[in-house]
């Protein structure tokens, strides 16, 4: 892990953390003094700055790119995160279990991918499963744990704390824990003796030391929280527990969906399609398992007793794990989840928000798989087998993924909705953006780096920061930050998730200019452009421009047309396809380009016309047919749009009315999104922002809305409002 972790892009928190940590080690070198660390924009103080503070210590020792060293620290922890995991299930079940939870999280792509680079999720996820290890350890051994557990387990809290605010529901854990501990020794032993209840008031003096010296030591490497331990820790939980920093959009279940629309289910369904199938076969375990239990009651076989290994006569005391160990990590990886989902958290780019459940999950899931074969071995040898074979089955999938498509392991699917084939256009694939450091490699491979003049690399979507850190590797390349219709670039990196700008660019994609596509089962990864206006430039275009019609061969005419499409000027390449068609009636190309222009413009009923002509002169036109196809599915998303768009149009008057202007606003901006041209809602932006005292944007809002429709009156009467409230300014 450690050895691969370079190899992997830059996700977009990155440039934000790493920033965050200079800061944060200049708190401490100024003697608390900077405050630097401070962002109310994306609210980074809020996090604790262990990780962040070693990367800014290590930049300052070791030499090279920064980025790889912050990489390197975050697969660190990624590796902690597979060791615990392994060591609690031993806990738990004994060796096997331990290996197939370690092998079980190491062939899961997306936790495998994420520990390359995302240093928020995978040390807290590491530092979670620590806790919870030390956690059970202390459980077991409570009212008496040994020294060498108390202390792992405060630093273990410590640890959690020091990265995220999140981290104090280990402490939490730890009360609950303990009281339900003592719940059970009374149960079994319906009186305890003098010298059991004496050990367990001296137990609660250990518990508040441990609750302390977590709390205390988890605010050290965290300066907002040191410099105010008691409200600035309560106002970071309070914040966090919904995130309303990032105003977050998501494709989800083929729907792009806003923050507020997110379902319950949001996080569970991440996890189901994300997630290697001896994962999703628990489902099937779990309920197999409750049978075969209730059929060996009879032995006192119980589920997860502690006979279990059904390799060793006599268990060691370790691998004597009973079953309320397992159901305490399963509650350690049911119970964030749903209280994510009860407090409608704001969660966004997939389930990594949830990723430090994961290891628990594991933990449960390795238990299963172990018990399972346990009974099954002793029932028929047959079941045995066949299970050996299902679970190399469902192992089998992840590890050639992660082999074939390294290092692009995080884009991973389950087979339960078609791989990464059946999320494309339904959910996002690479929202980190991670793939652009092999897009630029390619760019700086196939151009000529002997060039006298610099070639300029734009990129769109995501932080300006990744592309621009890959192309100043090479001396050729230069990142510019460039409209998408200009002269000013000549190579262009498109991402799919863009499609959350553009929902155009599903439907039109590969994106025009298109030059080099990376593909993972034939699922685009990102597109390489070549800038389509200096192409055309090029060949002539301008003069195809001025004078489109004065060919008279068909053929030159549709040749026309088609630099005038790539160019975007549909208008004129429907000009020369029919002055190609006066000539040539039977020109099929020359009315399919016709069809693919209207579409582009919006006119799908005449696309489908013109595409239908193109079909009825050539049958087997493949391409007429799909712009034909393509024709009828906008149609109708057409309808369904303005439906759609009347419908949050008429819910932002109901906002409006009860005084909510901005979610007025927010339903007025979703209408747009759907028809672009709504005056209504423009006019009804503006009367929101003339009621809140934003008169320039009320101004602007309103000139849009008689840009479409002149003679609308009310937005006359609102715009003549907020002019004259701006005057007297």
């Amino acid at each position: 892990m450690l050895a691969v972790s370079h190899q992997f892009g830059i996700c977009w928190d990155e440039p934000i953390q790493i920033d965050y940590g200079k800061k944060v080690l200049k708190f401490y070198s100024s003697g608390f003094k900077d405050t630097s660390y401070i962002n109310q924009e994306k609210l980074m103080h809020l996090y604790g700055g262990v990780i962040e503070v070693m990367s800014a210590i290590a930049y300052k020792i070791v030499v090279g790119d920064e980025y790889n060293v912050h990489h390197f620290i975050t697969a660190f922890f990624g590796f902690l995160a597979l060791l615990f995991t392994g060591l609690t299930a031993k806990l738990l079940n004994g060796w096997r279990s331990a290996l197939f939870a370690l092998w079980f999280i190491f062939l899961t792509p997306v936790f495998f991918g994420h520990s390359m680079y995302n240093s928020k999720d995978i040390p807290f996820a590491a530092s979670y499963i620590i806790s919870i290890y030390f956690l059970i350890k202390f459980i077991r051994e409570y009212p008496s744990p040994s020294l060498k557990t108390i202390i792992f387990l405060i630093a273990g809290i410590a640890l959690s704390i020091n990265i995220r605010i999140g981290g104090i529901l280990l402490m939490a854990y730890l009360v609950l824990f303990a009281i339900a501990k003592i719940i059970y020794l009374f149960s079994v032993n319906n009186q305890l003796d003098e010298e059991q209840i004496k050990k367990i008031k001296k137990s609660f003096k250990t518990l508040f030391v441990i609750l302390l010296l977590g709390y205390l030591f988890g605010l050290v490497f965290w300066p907002y929280g040191l410099t105010n331990p008691f409200t600035h820790p309560l106002n970071a939980l309070q914040q966090m527990a919904n995130y309303e920093a990032f105003d977050s959009y998501n494709l989800f279940e083929s729907h792009w969906i806003h923050k507020w629309e997110i379902p319950w289910y949001y996080i569970p369904k991440w996890i189901y399609i994300t997630t290697p199938l001896f994962i999703s076969a628990s489902f099937v375990i779990a309920p197999l398992l409750f049978i075969l239990n209730l059929i060996h009651k009879k032995t006192n076989t119980n589920l997860f007793s502690d006979t279990n290994n059904d390799n060793a006569s006599t268990p060691s005391p370790l691998e004597r794990a009973g079953e309320r160990w397992f159901f305490l990590v399963l509650f350690t990886a049911l119970f964030p989840v749903f209280y994510i989902i009860i407090k409608k958290s704001n969660v966004y780019d997939g389930w990594r928000h949830a990723l430090f459940v994961y290891p628990s999950l594991v933990v449960c899931v390795a238990a299963m798989w172990d018990k399972l074969l346990y009974y099954l071995k002793n029932i028929q040898s047959y079941f045995y087998y066949a299970a050996w074979g299902f679970l190399l089955l469902f192992v089998l999938d992840p590890l050639l993924f992660m082999a074939k498509n390294h290092p692009f392991e995080s884009f991973y699917f389950s087979p339960t909705i078609g791989g990464i084939n059946g999320a494309f256009k339904n959910y996002e694939i690479d929202y980190y953006g991670t793939s652009i450091k092999q897009a630029v490699e390619w760019i700086a491979e196939n151009t000529d780096s002997n060039t006298s003049t610099p070639i300029r690399v734009r990129c769109w979507y995501g932080e300006n920061e990744s592309c621009e850190h890959f192309t100043n590797k090479y001396k050729y390349l230069k990142y510019v930050r460039a409209a998408d219709a200009t002269f000013d670039w000549d190579y262009s990196i498109v991402l799919p998730v863009q499609a959350k700008a553009d929902p155009a660019l599903f439907n039109n994609w590969p994106p025009l200019g298109e030059v080099y596509e990376k593909d993972i089962n034939g699922t685009p990864v990102f597109a390489i452009v070549k800038n389509p206006l200096i192409y055309a430039a090029n060949n002539g275009l301008d003069q195809v421009k001025q004078n489109p019609n004065t060919s008279t061969d068909a053929n030159e005419l549709v040749n026309n047309s088609l630099l005038l499409y790539n160019n975007k000027d549909y208008l004129g390449c429907i000009q020369a396809c029919e002055k190609a068609i006066s000539i040539d009636s039977n020109n099929a190309i020359a009315y399919n380009n016709i069809c693919s222009s209207l579409n582009n413009l919006a006119l799908y009923e005449d696309a489908i016309n013109a595409g239908e002509k193109a079909i009825k002169i050539n049958p087997a036109f493949d391409l007429a047919k799909g712009n034909v196809q393509l024709a009828k599915t906008l149609l109708k998303e057409k309808f369904d749009a303005l439906v759609k768009a009347n419908q949050y149009v008429n819910l932002s008057v109901v906002y409006y009315n009860i005084g909510q202007y901005e979610r007025c606003i927010y339903y007025c901006k979703k209408s747009l999104q759907l028809i672009p041209d709504n005056a209504i809602a423009y006019n009804n932006i503006c009367s929101c922002y003339n009621v809140m005292g934003n008169y320039t944007k009320a101004k602007e809002a309103c000139e849009q809305a008689l840009k479409i429709n002149p003679n609308f009156d009310l937005a006359k009467n609102n715009l003549n409002l907020a002019v004259q409230s701006l005057d007297k300014k």
